[in-house]
């Protein structure tokens, strides 16, 4: 269909059937794309995720969808089955934003497979949206930490602050950078494992994972988190085992048990599972349950993040 000779352009499905003057973003839908951006905020988000921590009402929301359609294509909008469609921002969306001089540079893409990415993104999402609900916990995202003036200069001097290095030669990387809670005077920096359950745990996968947590083990022996935190504790995530939907938490027990046998009783491990927002067959809404749900530990009794509870007291934060 044509464009009318007034310059308005045709109606879209999302403007129940009125016909609209061009999309012109502003300020507002600027801001509202940085939580999109990489380097800034997040790489993928499901669009009830992205309300959420944008603050966008319904107006925001429908300008949201209207930045997706052509001929633009700001956003680039990606449709799940019986869930919200997931956003990220397009190459027309970058090239704007650093128009306007809200981005210096093109942002690094992380070479993590989509699902990979998302679920990991979803993990963030629910812990700096679960923080709002409780009015005396602080949370304080990576991307506050590494503009604070207190952060280390030899955490800044690194050419990548987030990859440690055990041992000679070998590197280790979470999978989700850092971020803080606080509460009353307990202050905690947290870093992130998550673990899609795409195989079975033996073999290559088992030889993998118990890498990973001797890694850990590693780093928090030297102490190496302490070029962000004071104090630090591991979270590692994975997904419900829907191969075994009489037994759905198959895969957070495997993970438990190779910590079991490769550190013993730990403390600073935390174990939880939410649903797979990629595979799970059904409506999979904006949840806090990594917030507002008891993580488990091994050998030590869990304890829920929203309460800090059953945690000495730490020394202060950098931040």
């Amino acid at each position: 269909m044509a464009h009318p000779k007034d310059g308005t352009r045709p109606a879209s499905r999302y403007s129940r059937g009125k016909r609209r003057r061009p999309f012109d973003p502003g300020l507002h839908d600027y801001e509202g794309w940085l939580w999109l951006h990489p380097e800034w905020g997040y790489t993928h988000l499901p669009t009830d995720y992205w309300s959420a921590l944008s603050g966008r009402g319904k107006r925001g929301r429908t300008r949201m969808l209207d930045a997706c359609c052509e001929p633009h294509y700001y956003l680039e909008r990606r449709d799940m089955p019986f869930k919200a469609s997931v956003l990220t921002l397009g190459r027309a969306g970058v090239t704007k934003l650093i128009e306007e001089g809200k981005l210096s540079e093109k942002p690094h893409r992380p070479r993590s497979p989509f699902a990979h990415e998302l679920g990991d993104c979803i993990c963030e999402a629910q812990m700096e949206i679960g923080a709002k609900k409780y009015p005396d916990l602080s949370y304080t995202p990576w991307r506050t930490i590494m503009k604070s003036e207190l952060l280390p200069a030899s955490t800044r001097a690194l050419p990548d602050p987030f990859a440690f290095e055990p041992t000679p030669g070998k590197k280790h990387k979470f999978d989700g950078r850092t971020f803080q809670l606080r509460r009353g005077q307990t202050s905690i920096g947290f870093f992130r494992e998550f673990d899609r359950n795409t195989e079975d745990l033996w073999g290559a996968a088992k030889i993998t994972i118990e890498k990973k947590v001797e890694n850990i083990a590693a780093i928090w022996k030297e102490k190496l988190y302490r070029r962000f935190h004071r104090r630090a504790l591991v979270l590692f995530v994975t997904v419900v085992d829907y191969r075994r939907p009489d037994d759905p938490y198959h895969r957070q027990r495997e993970l438990m048990q190779v910590v079991k046998s490769v550190i013993g009783p730990c403390d600073y491990i935390l174990f939880q599972t939410v649903h797979d927002y990629t595979t799970a067959g059904f409506s999979v809404k904006c949840s806090t349950e990594l917030m507002d749900r008891p993580w488990l530990r091994v050998g030590f009794p869990g304890f829920s993040l929203n309460k800090l509870e059953d945690v000495p007291v730490s020394t202060p934060s950098y931040v």
